[in-house]
């Protein structure tokens, strides 16, 4: 069961100062490209083990640079903590879907992160720059 929880609103009040609003309901203007997919999917399995780990300042270096200005490794690790609060201990990451954002003019792109918990699944939303980096993650609703 999916659930919808206060976690990792590590940016949502940054998503709407750094995302136009309508990029995160943008059609996908084309397909990325293998190698592509495979760095945003990579980017986003190895900030996941990093909170998993417990190695928020790694996590925290993963974001774009204006944005790190407005999160702390605290921020990181208490969204973390609520979230396995909430669904339980942490299994693993099902999977990553990612698409480019059509509408966006720098080539911004999302990824899709189903992670499953002892009490179910949840899927993170997570918002990146052009180049890789993370902008914001929090949980999708059901």
């Amino acid at each position: 069961m999916k659930k919808c929880i206060p976690i990792l609103l590590l940016g949502v009040a940054l998503t709407a100062i750094a995302l136009p609003a309508q990029a995160q309901d943008a059609v996908p203007a084309a397909p990325l490209s293998v190698e592509q997919s495979e760095d945003l999917t990579t980017i986003a399995q190895d900030f996941v083990d990093n909170l998993v780990a417990g190695s928020y300042d790694a996590a925290l270096q993963m974001y774009d640079p204006a944005v790190r200005t407005s999160i702390t490794t605290d921020t990181l690790r208490q969204g973390w903590e609520e979230a396995v609060t909430a669904n339980g201990a942490f299994q693993r990451i099902v999977e990553v879907e990612t698409q480019a954002l059509g509408e966006s003019a720098d080539g911004s792109y999302v990824a899709i992160i189903t992670t499953e918990f002892e009490s179910g699944t949840v899927d993170f939303l997570v918002n990146f720059t052009g180049q890789n980096q993370i902008v914001s993650i929090f949980p999708l609703a059901e």
